[in-house]
């Protein structure tokens, strides 16, 4: 019982945050161009099967910036990272 409820705990935990991270999605967040925005983040750019993919902006919105390339969700490749120093 313990194990069962365990696992319905994390199944909506896993939904509640696939969920939120779709939330204020605006364009194509799945296989396109759109603009993810979360509580702390900003993205705007490529998408592919749901995740960063291409050339894109990724904005945290108390510390900096990321302009780039992104592969599968990740920072890789080109791109320049801009941090704000909150002066």
């Amino acid at each position: 019982m313990k194990i069962y409820i365990f696992y319905v705990i994390l199944s909506f935990l896993i939904a509640t945050s696939v969920s939120a991270r779709k939330t204020g999605c605006e364009g194509n967040c799945e296989n396109g161009f759109g603009t993810l925005e979360t509580k702390t983040t900003t993205y705007k750019g490529d998408f592919k099967e749901g995740r960063m993919h291409g050339k894109g902006e990724y904005v945290w919105k108390d510390r900096g910036s990321y302009k780039g390339d992104f592969r599968e969700g990740f920072f890789e490749g080109i791109g320049v990272h801009w941090v704000h120093s909150g002066l």
